[in-house]
């Protein structure tokens, strides 16, 4: 069973579960819960096969759930204590990942650019790498020897693990050249993911990075395969997205179908199996800053027609561009 989750940010969060006979944006949560204290929740993670999550929160604590009872409930808590561990600070963490291959790694981004390769069982560093521009986000490879970062002028650096004086490559996937050969500044690339997929080239899925040169351009998601790139326009700010995979395992070929974006006023969730890329069409608006419901009626000894009528109804709308699965 596939779960996706939603974060209010605020101090809770609900579980969706998602079957093969379950389509996209049907209702039916599958629990709500929340922490005792009223702080924000910053990331959740999934335990593979262990029914279970961790959370983490604002006030530095990590929380790890059991899922594998009626009620859902915290089982151990964490508490983690600011500390200085050298005199000159490089600036806050805004990655922090295992290696696919070896969790004895650890790979932390800092948002000044350093980013620093972890010995978990040594407690040092075994290479340590500099970017000139400030990151904003991480992805490994699926083998483990490569990893992607992005940066605050829109550009996407590719670096091996075991060459740390020089990235392999750096792109601005949607700037342009100047008059002096060199790439202008776009906007931020706030997040990449870099999937493998089992029969072709790698995917990699990003937002923001668009160029400076029109006001006020439509948030975007744009999806690197191969040679081909696609822009895909959002109607609302980009929140967060999540690459939805046929595996959960990092050192697996990914092969992504679809992309699930969190907008500030909406959900929307992206076909990559379906050529033009379109996204799964909603029952109802998904709007996860207010409720969508607002009244409710119970209606006894209805005909035995009635469902399939309105499920029928809804059906004859025959609205373009939405993914067809």
């Amino acid at each position: 069973m596939l779960y996706v989750l939603v974060s209010n940010a605020v101090l809770k969060f609900e579980v969706f579960p998602l079957t093969v006979a379950t389509s996209i944006g049907q209702p039916g949560v599958d629990c709500h819960c929340s922490h005792d204290a009223e702080v924000a929740i910053s990331q959740i993670l999934f335990l593979v096969n262990e029914g279970a999550l961790v959370t983490v929160t604002s006030d530095d604590h990590l929380h790890l759930w059991n899922f594998r009872q009626k009620q859902p409930s915290i089982v151990h808590s964490l508490k983690f204590q600011r500390e200085n561990s050298r005199k000159t600070h490089p600036g806050p963490v805004v990655h922090l990942s295992d290696n696919p291959v070896d969790s004895n790694k650890l790979l932390i981004g800092f948002e000044s650019g350093a980013i620093v390769f972890w010995d978990l069982k040594t407690k040092s560093a075994e290479y340590r790498y500099n970017s000139q521009e400030a990151l904003r986000s991480i992805s490994w490879h699926n083998e483990g020897k490569q990893f992607m970062c992005s940066h605050s002028d829109g550009s996407l650096s590719t670096w091996n693990v075991k060459t740390p004086q020089r990235a392999v490559s750096i792109t601005s996937p949607h700037a342009k050249i100047g008059p002096d050969g060199k790439a202008e500044p776009c906007k931020p690339i706030s997040k990449v993911e870099w999937r493998s997929t089992r029969m072709g080239e790698p995917m990699v899925v990003f937002s923001g990075g668009m160029s400076y040169d029109r006001s006020g351009r439509t948030p975007s998601i744009t999806v690197m395969a191969g040679k081909s790139t696609t822009v895909l326009e959002m109607e609302h700010n980009v929140v967060d997205f999540v690459s939805l995979c046929d595996t959960p395992w990092v050192n697996d070929f990914q092969d992504p179908y679809a992309i699930v974006v969190l907008l500030q006023n909406d959900l929307v969730v992206i076909d990559l199996t379906t050529p033009g890329y379109p996204c799964f069409e909603n029952p109802y608006p998904m709007d996860l800053h207010e409720s969508p419901v607002t009244a409710c009626q119970y209606y006894a000894n209805c005909p035995m027609d009635i469902i399939p009528a309105l499920y029928s109804t809804g059906k004859n709308q025959k609205k373009s561009g939405f993914s067809e699965k």
